[in-house]
């Protein structure tokens, strides 16, 4: 399986932007541990769980996905993801 990757832009400050995606993914029953500069975070879908990594470098916010279902695209997390990443 190749991994899945996204790139984010910063355009707010990065501890607001962790702060509402934690909450965000915390709300769904999620994890989250990080801080200003990397961290992790995981989620559960209804098909299995999703474990992802990030990294803030030169104001992106990069994502890596490490674990997820077959059945889910890379695709589907992206749009998932910018719910809570994205317009920051």
């Amino acid at each position: 399986m190749a991994k899945c990757t996204f790139t984010f832009p910063v355009n707010q400050p990065i501890e607001a932007i962790l702060a509402r995606a934690e909450q965000q993914i915390i709300a769904k029953g999620g994890r989250f541990s990080g801080d200003s500069s990397r961290g992790t975070f995981s989620g559960k879908t209804p098909v299995g769980t999703i474990e992802a990594s990030y990294l803030i470098v030169n104001g992106e916010l990069n994502i890596s996905i490490d674990k997820k279902p077959l059945l889910v695209s890379c695709k589907r997390i992206e749009q998932a993801l910018a719910g809570s990443f994205a317009n920051m």
